[in-house]
């Protein structure tokens, strides 16, 4: 049964296409609607995925266990379906199991509100959109083997720019309406109209960089989602460093010759759109390289590990075996000196202090200069193990601030009803990275499911009046929603056409 009560059959796609291996589920949909007598692209959409606008989404899935469901399982689980047959699975490896469980689950039943936020793409510089992109030999060969041509997500991801198999670059298919304003696909062949692009020009050298980055990146998204743990990745990277010459004596990183020798590495690609994040400034970088083999390191588009694993490992499979290798080593580095001031540096000595001296969470806390709040924090990100004493806020009423959080409480809720200071609801979140990730997704979704129901509720008021006059009722929820829900803004203000936004 489809979201408007329809009975989905077989009998509804008598010719429903095959799904090729490494083919995009939005390529296999425009097949499927194409090949079938269905003018209404929404309906194709309500008929496959229960919803009118998911079928049309070329880099993220949704509602994957109804189509699933709709279809028996013949064309592959919803986890395979997901994570091999969009990007989804390209931003998962380095993501850690909490994250990837709540993601999935999500795009399983429904749209995700503000996934890209959630994965970090408009803060990351080098953003959320994907253009369609192909390989025109491809294109060819597939025809000759299999009737018809269709997108490759191999060719999808955002660090891919060449077609390792036809050694050619790809081209980039233009349409002047966003992709949340169509009204069908764009394929390879037929479909929505399209004009194709070329990247820059580039030299051999250039262009094996470019090879070298795409075949890397394809090994990168056939890892299974949770495959590399960040820590070790820090720690691979930065004993690459560390070979490299790029870490000093008193083990500091020489971030101004990394830098430079990332930029040596990508010399002239700069100019490519999807490599804009290279023309950031040395300080970007210098934050990113550091950020990334810090021994808490911070999640980052995976462009940017990619960026980095080719510049230190000639292969993929050395970089495995050196990640491998990490696991419960440690790069030979001289002691920190106490002096050092950075709060990466003096978390190591605080480590060292707690593991290898035996002080206590609060002795090593006054040793390097912190207070013993800030001690217990740094204890739980690092993973030290210790006793903690009797605390006001008991383990009962921990658990009840955290299933406030998980549930998207703000913290002001937390703390008028459970009585907690607002500094121990700050260092609750600060210091549980999971908790922090589940409450920031908990809280979005509370706010899309806020300004729906108010920009219904003001939809219903002002209904058959001016677009201008629905944008400006106040308290309406329509500047959140365009900028965080588009799509379903769209879906609600069907009668003003594409223009409605």
């Amino acid at each position: 049964m489809n979201a408007q009560g329809r009975l989905f059959t077989a009998d509804t796609f008598a010719n429903l296409p095959f799904l090729f291996e490494g083919e995009t589920l939005y390529s296999w949909a425009g097949a499927a609607h194409l090949s079938n007598p269905n003018p209404d692209a929404r309906e194709t959409s309500r008929c496959l995925y229960g919803s009118p606008r998911a079928a049309m989404l070329h880099d993220f899935p949704s509602h994957i266990d109804t189509l699933s469901s709709n279809l028996g399982g013949a064309i592959g689980t919803p986890n395979v379906l997901a994570l091999r047959h969009s990007l989804l699975g390209y931003f998962l490896p380095a993501r850690p199991p909490d994250f990837v469980a709540g993601i999935l689950r999500a795009i399983k039943i429904g749209p995700v509100g503000g996934l890209k936020f959630q994965l970090g793409l408009p803060a990351s510089r080098i953003g959320g959109h994907h253009p369609l992109k192909g390989c025109p030999m491809c294109f060819d060969q597939q025809v000759n083997r299999h009737g018809r041509a269709y997108w490759l997500v191999g060719h999808q991801l955002p660090s891919v720019f060449c077609c390792v198999e036809h050694d050619e670059m790809l081209q980039v298919a233009w349409t002047p309406a966003a992709p949340v304003q169509r009204r069908g696909w764009v394929l390879p062949l037929g479909g929505l109209s399209r004009q194709w692009c070329s990247y820059p020009l580039v030299n051999d050298a250039q262009f094996q960089c470019l090879r070298r980055l795409a075949t890397f990146s394809a090994r990168w998204a056939q890892q299974q989602p949770s495959s590399f743990d960040g820590m070790r990745l820090a720690l691979t990277y930065r004993t690459a460093l560390h070979g490299h010459g790029l870490i000093t004596q008193g083990g500091s990183l020489r971030l101004a010759e990394a830098v430079r020798l990332l930029r040596q590495s990508y010399s002239g690609l700069d100019g490519f759109e999807g490599l804009s994040a290279i023309r950031s400034s040395d300080a970007s970088w210098s934050t990113l390289i550091g950020s990334a083999s810090r021994r808490v390191p911070r999640p980052c588009h995976p462009l940017k590990h990619l960026l980095l694993i080719c510049m230190l490992f000639p292969t993929w499979d050395e970089f495995i075996t050196a990640y491998e290798a990490a696991a419960g080593e440690a790069v030979a580095e001289a002691p920190a000196a106490a002096t050092r001031t950075t709060e990466q540096t003096a978390q190591g000595s605080f480590s060292e202090l707690v593991k290898n001296q035996g002080l206590s969470i609060s002795a090593a806390g006054r040793r390097v200069g912190i207070s013993t709040t800030t001690a217990v924090r740094w204890a739980k990100v690092i993973g030290l193990g210790y006793t903690a004493r009797a605390k006001t806020y008991t383990q009962d009423r921990l658990e009840e601030a955290r299933e406030l959080l998980r549930q998207g409480a703000s913290k002001v809720q937390v703390v008028e009803q459970l009585g907690f200071s607002v500094g121990a609801v700050n260092r609750l979140i600060s210091s549980e990275p999971h908790l922090a990730v589940a409450w920031r997704v908990a809280l979005h979704e509370r706010a899309r499911q806020a300004n729906r129901e108010r920009f219904s509720e003001a939809l219903a008021q002002v209904l058959c009046r001016p677009l201008k006059e629905i944008r400006a009722t106040p308290g309406s929820g329509y500047a959140w929603l365009y900028r965080h829900d588009r799509a379903w803004l769209t879906e609600k203000l069907p009668f003003f056409g594409d223009r409605a936004l």
